[in-house]
Order: C-alpha cells, then structure tokens, then sequence
C-alpha cells in the first residue's frame, strides 16, 4: 500500500500551498519548499511524453538517485520498450485533480506515471513484470495491485539515499539497497516478505518484526 499523508511528510517534508486558479485541482506550493527539495533526475534514452521527449525527470531529490537507477537497470537490460510513454513525476496537484480530496503523491514529486494512455487509473491493465521488478528494486511500490488500482502510478514507498548500492542477498531473494558508512540500508518490505515477517511503522520508520511462527529464521 501508499504510504499515508503523515508518513509522506514525515520522509518528504512538509509545505504550505494555494489553489492554483490556472486549473481546477492544481495546487501552487511555497517557493521556499520547491527550492529546497526538488530536484531533476536523468534519464538514460529520451522518453516520450505529451511534449514531444524529455530526459529530464523533475522530482524530490530524495528519490533522484533510485529513480535513475530504475530506469538504468532498465536500459542495461535493453528493456527501455517497456516504456512507452512518460505521464509525469512532479504534479503538484490533488488526488484525481478533485480539490475535495487530499494531496497527490505527485506533489511532493515521489510518484512517476509510465504508459498512462495504455494503463489508465481504476482499470486492471498489467504492467510487464520486468517494469514492475525495476521499480520495486528501487524502493516503488506499483499502483495496480491496489484496491482502486492505478497501473501506471509507481510511488517510492522508500528511501534509499544518495549512496553507494549494495546488494543483500536473503536466502533466495535479492534486494538492492546502499551502503553507507559501513552499514547496509535496503527497502525493508522485501526483506520482511524473504523472511516471512511484517512491517511496522513506528513513526518515524519502518522496521521489520517476525510474525510468530514465521517458518523461516
């Protein structure tokens, strides 16, 4: 699942806004804000998109380097084809442009639209595993396994950070997560499904906790 709104402000900060007169659900958020968090991330082939092609990402530069690496691990694979349209990252707007409901993902610049024409909100449309997989190594979670689904929403539900990658291996899983000053950091929900646990959020993060008789050690 998403994370929720105090969990996303709690990771990526939190900002004053105004209705944005220019469009119904468009929000303008504090200048102040933008300057200090967004950020522009690259992509390694041109992606299509409503302009023309872009390989500028524009997002939170808390997400910049597994955003890039996502997409990296695409290419590397030869599998760009897997994206055939970019819908969009940094959107600051409303949940479905209805100003009744509360912020978008998009706002805070944590959630990439891909192949949205294909793949629109509310219906069952299947991504290709391996788009799913690249993302999911990278600490997004994919929108079409939600109640509501949304299968060309990928929301970072991590954060990964500006470091070194590393690879963790847990028994015949593996996750890619950083190193940094001699500790290894990985997106936790991988790890908790390899180990047969759960994730608790306590606050301030996620932390993993073995389910009582959990078959595996």
């Amino acid at each position: 699942m998403p994370l929720s709104h105090f969990q996303i402000e709690s990771l990526f900060g939190r900002f004053g806004y105004q209705p944005d007169p220019a469009r119904r659900g468009q929000v303008r958020i504090e200048e102040a804000w933008t300057r200090g968090n967004l950020g522009e991330a690259r992509s390694p082939w041109p992606l299509a998109t409503y302009g023309g092609t872009t390989q500028q990402i524009r997002c939170h530069r808390r997400i910049k380097n597994q955003l890039e690496g996502a997409l990296k691990w695409l290419a590397d694979a030869g599998l760009e084809r897997l994206v055939e349209f970019y819908g969009g990252c940094w959107v600051p707007r409303h949940k479905l442009w209805d100003p009744r409901r509360s912020l978008s993902a998009h706002a805070w610049g944590i959630a990439v639209d891909l192949n949205p024409q294909t793949h629109p909100y509310g219906s069952h449309r299947a991504q290709d595993e391996r788009l799913v997989e690249a993302f999911r190594r990278y600490g997004f979670e994919w929108g079409g396994r939600w109640p509501t689904p949304d299968p060309m929403h990928f929301e970072a539900v991590e954060v990964l950070g500006d470091v070194e990658p590393a690879l963790v291996v847990v028994g015949d899983a593996k996750v890619r997560g950083r190193l940094e000053e001699g500790q290894v950091w990985a997106p936790v929900r991988p790890i908790a499904e390899a180990l047969g646990a759960s994730v608790v959020w306590d606050g301030q993060r996620r932390r993993v906790e073995v389910r009582p008789g959990a078959d595996k050690p």
